[in-house]
């Protein structure tokens, strides 16, 4: 019974994350000038990934070990160091995961284009035109819902 529960929540939760997927890869879309996939794609892990807090997390560290005092109004510079490594640390494990996120959101934004809108379109000369008849994609790649 409490399994079931779970997998209901976890189910409910799927669906709202691909619900702010849709309306984030909608508003993208519907911007005048047009957005780029990889656009969507870092607007997607800012909304839903886990890396912002990552980076922030380093960034408060980073920010904590310049203000870090002794009881006598000195630094002490190895609780300064270890901070800033562990800062540092925190800060490339963040950026990693940011570009992995991004990949994957990447990958999940053009597959709901592609299942919304239809596949990607060509000319002659094997450019990109749209997707579909609802989505063009200009000279400078940037995608642009057409109403």
């Amino acid at each position: 019974m409490a399994e079931t529960a779970v997998r209901e929540t976890d189910r409910g939760t799927a669906k709202v994350q691909q619900q702010r997927l849709i309306n984030a890869v909608e508003k993208r879309l519907s911007l005048p000038g047009g957005t780029l996939m990889i656009e969507i794609a870092a607007d997607l892990v800012n909304r839903l990934g886990k890396a912002p807090a990552m980076l922030r997390q380093a960034s408060n560290i980073l920010e904590a070990s310049r203000s870090t005092f002794d009881g006598e109004g000195k630094t002490d510079k190895v609780a300064v160091d270890k901070m800033r490594v562990e800062g540092q640390k925190l800060k490339t494990a963040g950026q990693e995961l940011y570009n992995k996120e991004r990949a994957e959101f990447f990958k999940k934004a053009l597959e709901y284009i592609i299942a919304e809108y239809g596949e990607e379109e060509k000319d002659e000369h094997n450019h990109a035109m749209g997707y579909g008849d609802r989505i063009e994609i200009n000279k400078k790649r940037h995608l642009r819902k057409i109403w």
